[in-house]
């Protein structure tokens, strides 16, 4: 397929093998996506891929599938798939597609069928007019000043490939990110100042859908201590018992390559923000002022927006020399054990 525009983060492809990737990078090599493996058809699969509208349809996920089908991609309709986890998806690719496994998964251009964007999804489903879960969303954040255009959703809808209870990964482009940060915040003290077609079905999350985020995110940290920062941040909430994230997504435009050094050791500082504009990002970035370290990069989600500018945080991660200067990186593995970011700052406070 010959890509006019690269993709970009929460992106997702489709291969000619029906390989489903999601894209991780807003840069790539000239003729390649960077990009890491998430779903495979499997005839033992336990999803199915949906990927027409259906009138008729007796799914019961909670939200319609929203990514209309085309010649290309329609012989995977109806295929059944299964979900890779991050170790599991290099060892297939090592088996499969050795040459294409660098630091991430480079997918050669002439092998993708089809780019999958976030904003087409939520257009399609805004198309269909059905009041689906997806759509609640969707006019709640609409009701408060974000444009269509700004939104979008990835993860398991975008391809097709939600099961019953999946949670949603909403996304907002850059410009209307502090926009969706109120609204939610607004549902979190329960200032709800806005009329509604909804009836403000957006909720925040109550304890045990926080002990359940936290399971999965297998956190090093406590779970008083991770709820102290996730709560501040503004980034998720609830519609139909569902939970959803709000996934940052930069302006090309802001959007800067990432150099990659070389990994030294285990460290662990304490240092002082002084720039979170893209703490959101993926990775996410918080420029520090330290005597050694000029940055710190999480590449897991669990430490975007962990804290704010002028505070002090503690890091465990791993130095990256890149000759010129030196950063920490949080998240080398999927789920570091031994790996952290926590606002000092926020916690003594809280004390």
């Amino acid at each position: 397929m010959r890509l006019n525009k690269k993709p970009v983060i929460r992106d997702f492809l489709i291969t000619k093998s029906g390989y489903i990737f999601a894209v991780c990078d807003y840069f790539h090599p000239k003729s390649e996506v960077r990009a890491i493996l998430r779903y495979v058809p499997d005839e033992n699969g336990n999803r199915v891929m949906r990927l027409r509208y259906d009138d008729d349809s007796n799914s019961n996920t909670g939200y319609d599938t929203v990514f209309d089908a085309d010649l290309n991609v329609s012989k995977f309709n109806g295929k059944k798939y299964r979900k890779l986890g991050f170790d599991e998806s290099y060892e297939f690719m090592r088996k499969h597609h050795p040459d294409w496994v660098k630091d991430v998964i480079l997918v050669p251009d002439d092998e993708i069928l089809k780019v999958l964007k976030p904003n087409d999804a939520i257009l399609k489903s805004i198309k269909s007019g059905k009041n689906s879960t997806l759509n609640k969303i969707i006019d709640f954040f609409y009701e408060r000043g974000i444009p269509y255009e700004y939104m979008g959703v990835s993860g398991s809808i975008l391809p097709g490939l939600e099961s019953e209870g999946s949670d949603i990964d909403f996304v907002v482009y850059e410009k209307y990110w502090p926009v969706a940060q109120k609204a939610i915040e607004s549902i979190s003290k329960k200032q709800t100042n806005f009329s509604s077609n909804c009836d403000c079905d957006i909720k925040p999350l109550d304890l045990d859908l926080w002990k359940k985020v936290y399971e999965k995110r297998n956190s090093p940290l406590s779970f008083d201590t991770f709820l102290k920062h996730e709560k501040r941040k503004y980034n998720r909430g609830c519609v139909d018992g569902i939970y959803f994230d709000v996934l940052f997504v930069r302006d090309e435009k802001n959007a800067v390559p990432i150099l990659r050094g070389r990994d030294k050791k285990r460290v662990a500082i304490d240092a002082f923000v002084t720039d979170d504009s893209y703490s959101y990002d993926s990775p996410a970035l918080y420029k520090i002022d330290h005597e050694i370290y000029s940055e710190v990069l999480s590449y897991t989600h669990s430490y975007a927006g962990q804290a704010l500018k002028n505070e002090v945080i503690e890091v465990s991660g791993i130095e990256e020399d890149l000759g010129f200067t030196k950063r920490i990186v949080v998240g080398t593995k999927r789920e570091p054990k031994d790996e952290w970011i926590i606002s000092k700052t926020l916690i003594e406070n809280e004390e």
